[in-house]
């Protein structure tokens, strides 16, 4: 998201920089860089000297507004921006989060600590801003997460075979695709043991698994306990997720939350039909994705359903077009951010976007 939407930040609000706080850079730092951003990299401690050297950063880099996507230290990650004397700051939820007891009361005072700062929140999805407003009375605006939609397209008949020809599938193929890491919130183990119930009544399913994996590689052993693991294909972090959708027949998702998911959109836009649990985050694309199925957290629930809409449908009906550009591009989320980080407060509250 980042990357696509460069040339439109820099052309409307000058440089920009990012802040890696995890262990290492990131694999994905070196192409941030390419489309221009200035990335450093500090290892997140839960230490005085490590929110004193983002208190640097901010205060040297003469910056206009921060933008958080942190959720376990947002409120000091604020305070820290607050007190480097930026007054524009922004942070996006990004998951629809089901704290209770202790932890959703320090969440919810640690919004209330934003709100006091002036902090502006924002939700990727319908679902994320209901969640916020009832779990944590947080009232969050609401802009799309975006994605490439030039890019993510139904392909043409040569450009579907040439992708199953890389992957080396041969076209009558069953294929089942997921694009995302092995976090067990995606529960992918789900999908193995649907899969399973899959390959019992036609042998030659073929499961494309696209995303970086555990370090213990869970996903594989459990399809190596389920038998499994040679109707699986497990790639790791693609470049070209495109070709991974383009070679499917079916995408499907079984998280157990999502905030917006933006690899099921790119999958619609590629014309794929959609099998989904039935989730908050996911439930936010029934009225834009007429192919999708939203089913139960169950493996048979799964496993019927990828079979039921492969039977129906040789290709998805490809999200609507002008949907896709007015909701999900770059130009219309990438610009109301730039509007937030521009003027730091929205005129009529915090309500969504238009």
């Amino acid at each position: 998201m980042l990357r696509i939407a460069a040339p439109l930040w820099f052309e409307e609000t000058g440089s920009q920089a990012i802040l890696a706080t995890g262990l290492v850079e990131g694999s994905y730092a070196d192409q941030l860089r390419s489309a221009g951003f200035a990335v450093y990299h500090i290892r997140f401690a839960k230490k005085p000297d490590f929110f004193a050297a983002v208190y640097r950063l901010i205060r040297n880099g003469h910056y206009d507004a921060v933008h958080i996507h942190n959720e376990l230290a947002v409120f000091f990650y604020g305070a820290v921006a607050r007190l480097a004397g930026i007054r524009k700051i922004i942070y996006t939820i990004h998951n629809n989060y089901s704290f209770t007891g202790f932890l959703r009361l320090e969440r919810i005072l640690m919004r209330r600590g934003l709100w006091l700062l002036g902090a502006i929140p924002v939700a990727p999805g319908p679902s994320v801003a209901e969640n916020e407003a009832r779990r944590f009375f947080n009232q969050a605006c609401l802009i799309f997460n975006w994605c490439d939609t030039n890019l993510f397209r139904a392909p043409s008949a040569g450009e579907r075979k040439e992708a199953r020809a890389r992957f080396g599938i041969d076209d009558d193929r069953p294929v089942v695709a997921t694009l995302g890491n092995c976090d067990p919130f995606k529960n992918h183990s789900l999908l193995l043991s649907a899969l399973q119930i899959l390959l019992q009544r036609r042998p030659d399913w073929l499961y494309l698994h696209a995303g970086s994996e555990e370090r213990f590689k869970g996903e594989q052993q459990v399809a190596d306990r389920l038998g499994i693991a040679k109707s699986c294909m497990f790639m790791g972090a693609t470049g070209d997720p495109r070709s991974v959708l383009w070679a499917a027949d079916v995408f499907v998702m079984p998280s157990l939350r999502e905030g917006f998911s933006i690899a099921a959109i790119e999958a619609a836009a590629c014309g794929l039909p959609l099998v989904l649990s039935d989730v908050p985050g996911l439930r936010d694309l029934k009225s834009l994705v007429p192919d999708g199925i939203w089913v139960a957290l169950e493996p048979e629930a799964f496993a019927c359903a990828i079979q039921d809409v492969h039977a129906r449908y040789k290709s998805g009906s490809p999200l609507n077009a002008l949907a896709a550009q007015r909701l999900f591009s770059p130009e219309t989320g990438a610009g109301q951010y730039s509007k937030l980080y521009r003027s730091g407060t929205l005129k009529s509250g915090p309500q969504p976007l238009a």
